[in-house]
This record gives C-alpha cells, structure tokens and sequence, in this order.
C-alpha cells in the first residue's frame, strides 16, 4: 500500500482490535539489498497486476512494529530470522521480516 501514512494506520487500526499478547508478523519486500537500488523487478511486476507492491527500506518497515516488543533477531533480512542452517541465512533476500508482541 503506498503513501506515508495508509499502512500504518491500517496496522495500527487491526492491532487496536486484538489483545495484549497478540503477535504481529510483517514480510515486506525491499530494494535495500540490491546494489543498484532501482526496483526494476518491482517496477515489472506493477506493469501486471491491478494491486500495486510497494518497496519499504529497513526503518520504513520496522516502524510498522512501533509500541510493539519485538521478538530476536528482530527485523532482519527473510533469510536471517531463525534460519535452519549457516547456508539458509547465506540466501540471498529481497524481504524484511520481523515478528512482535503486543504488550
């Protein structure tokens, strides 16, 4: 969803509605991994559909857990949350991720 405050209003909205103790769990795609920063994949991939994807950078997508108690690693590349294995958190990504509590 694009715009400055849209999204975040929205998820702030649904965690007003659930109970302390409730967990929130965001993957966001991003471009901070890609060495050229354009979004070309991403630019293609809004050419063909209706419901357009928008690209968040790390502090962009760590505010939707703002008043939330993050649990570790925290928000991290996809590959890095709780990997299996050294090779699975060697995996290239093109998403945040981040899992919270509400307190």
């Amino acid at each position: 969803m694009p715009g400055a405050q849209g999204p975040y209003a929205l998820v702030a909205r649904l965690l007003a509605a659930l109970p302390s103790g409730s967990y929130l769990v965001v993957s966001h795609p991003t471009d901070d991994f890609n060495p050229n920063r354009q979004g070309e994949s991403i630019q293609r991939y809004n050419e063909r559909v209706a419901d357009q994807a928008t690209l968040r950078g790390h502090d962009e997508t760590e505010r939707f857990f703002a008043g939330l108690e993050l649990v570790a690693p925290g928000v991290v590349a996809v590959a890095e949350w709780r990997p299996g294995s050294d090779l699975d958190s060697a995996r290239p990504s093109s998403m945040w991720c981040g899992v919270a509590r509400k307190p």
